[in-house]
């Protein structure tokens, strides 16, 4: 089944037709430079995540917050994207037969150095077996705007919960 095809098939599942068509189209256009704003530069955000309500809340919000995002909602889409030029992704914890932390390491061979952001439904206290990559960690009933937030913190390069947890650890204050 093409991906475009997949698309309508869910959306039609979902009744989310009108955002699946958008969503198909962002997919297949090739990214452009980031966006700034008032000279503020909009981080390019990709999200991997398989569940669609999930993902079209993130949509709805990013549209709402002019948030630059570009959604996948399995490796298989992932890996049609013509580009990876992203400034952070936001990916599930759990994506079936793989996890997030896997698919950061996946990541790094093809798009070099992306920061990550887990998100998951459950608590996920191991941080410190996580891949560098991920450089923190959301639960999904914070939000979608604590979900971005997070995303613009790390993709500036700013500190984060899951740094400071490695730098004690190591014994690094």
């Amino acid at each position: 089944m093409s991906f475009l095809a997949n698309l309508y098939r869910q959306a039609a599942a979902t009744g989310t037709q009108k955002t699946a068509e958008e969503t198909a189209v962002k997919t297949k256009t090739p990214n452009i430079k980031p966006s700034v704003k008032a000279g503020v530069r909009i981080p390019k955000i990709l999200l991997v995540d398989d569940d669609p309500i999930f993902g079209a809340i993130m949509r709805r919000t990013a549209k709402d917050v002019k948030v630059d995002l570009t959604f996948c909602q399995s490796i298989a889409e992932l890996g049609e994207l013509r580009n990876l030029d992203f400034d952070v992704a936001v990916i599930d914890y759990d994506l079936g037969s793989v996890t997030g932390t896997e698919l950061s390491e996946y990541l790094e061979k093809y798009a070099g150095q992306l920061p990550v952001v887990l998100v998951s439904n459950t608590q996920r206290a191991n941080s410190e077996t996580w891949s560098q990559l991920v450089k923190d960690f959301v639960h999904k009933k914070m939000g979608a705007k604590a979900i971005f937030k997070a995303a613009f913190t790390v993709s500036a390069g700013q500190a984060t919960v899951v740094e400071a947890r490695r730098q004690r650890a190591a014994g690094i204050h």
